[in-house]
This record gives structure tokens, C-alpha cells and sequence, in this order.
């Protein structure tokens, strides 16, 4: 593969993994709002400052979850797979997208659950990081896919 075509290729992805986790943070940050509310005690003044540096970390980590699903995860595909498969099976790209996110927190989860045996995480967590991973993967794939195919004409 050459230099420019790989160039070509991954301009595209970088806006999609920005737009994917736009979309994921935007659906999760009313579940982290809620745990900052139910955390924070005092005036008003520390309920906006703590809402303010909650959303600020969420954005954060979750903008590095994403860079690592880029590299881990879209990155290995740009290289790996054509553009004219991607494009012919676009559902099953977005399937396979999502089914592979979500078998990316399942086994956080079980490794979690083998380090630590005695510490038992929240539904929420796991709820959480469910709806972050699967909404980032699938809206990155799907917005991948439409700026490849209307690269390429189709």
C-alpha cells in the first residue's frame, strides 16, 4: 500500500473516530452527571465546579478511549481490509463493528472480575462503558463508510 493512498485512507477515519466519540460522550454524559450530582454536597458553587471538572475528565478519558479504539481497532482494519470489501458489506460492517465493541467491555470486565475477585463493579459501570463502546464503534464505521463511499463515487 502505498504512502498517499494510506494517507487517503486514514484523513477519513480520524473524522469519524471525532464524530463517534461525539456521539458516544453526548449519550453518556447525563449518566455522569447524575453520579456527580448524587457526589456532590455544598453550594452551588461546588455543584457548577464539579460539574464542570466531571464533564471536563469524562471528556478526557473517554477522547482516549476513543484514540485507542482508532488505533487498536479502526486503524488495524484501514490497513488490513479494502475499501471495496468495507463497502460492499457496509451492514455487516457495522454489526461486526458493534459485536466487537461489545465483546471489547466483556472482557475488560472479566479481567476486571479475575484481578479483583472480591470488588464487585456497578451496573452503571458496566452500562456506562457498554453504551461508550458500542455507540463510538458503530457511528465511527458508519461515518467511515459514508465518507469512503462518497470518495469513491457511490
Amino acid at each position: 500500500m502505498r504512502l498517499r493512498h494510506l494517507a487517503d485512507r486514514i484523513r477519513p477515519s480520524l473524522i469519524a473516530v471525532l464524530a463517534g466519540w461525539a456521539a458516544a460522550a453526548i449519550v453518556t454524559l447525563p449518566m455522569q452527571i447524575a453520579k456527580i450530582l448524587a457526589n456532590t454536597f455544598g453550594s452551588p458553587m461546588v455543584l457548577l465546579r464539579s460539574i464542570a471538572e466531571g464533564t471536563f475528565v469524562w471528556a478526557l478519558w473517554s477522547l482516549a478511549i476513543a484514540a485507542g479504539g482508532w488505533a487498536f481497532g479502526l486503524l488495524p482494519v484501514i490497513l488490513l481490509v479494502s475499501e471495496s470489501w468495507l463497502l460492499l458489506h457496509r451492514r455487516n460492517s457495522l454489526i461486526l463493528a458493534s459485536i466487537l465493541a461489545w465483546m471489547v467491555v466483556l472482557i475488560e470486565f472479566h479481567v476486571w472480575d479475575i484481578v479483583y475477585p472480591y470488588y464487585t463493579l456497578p451496573v452503571r459501570m458496566f452500562t456506562l462503558y457498554s453504551l461508550l463502546l458500542v455507540i463510538y464503534a458503530t457511528v465511527s464505521a458508519a461515518v467511515y463508510l459514508r465518507l469512503t463511499a462518497a470518495k469513491e463515487g457511490k
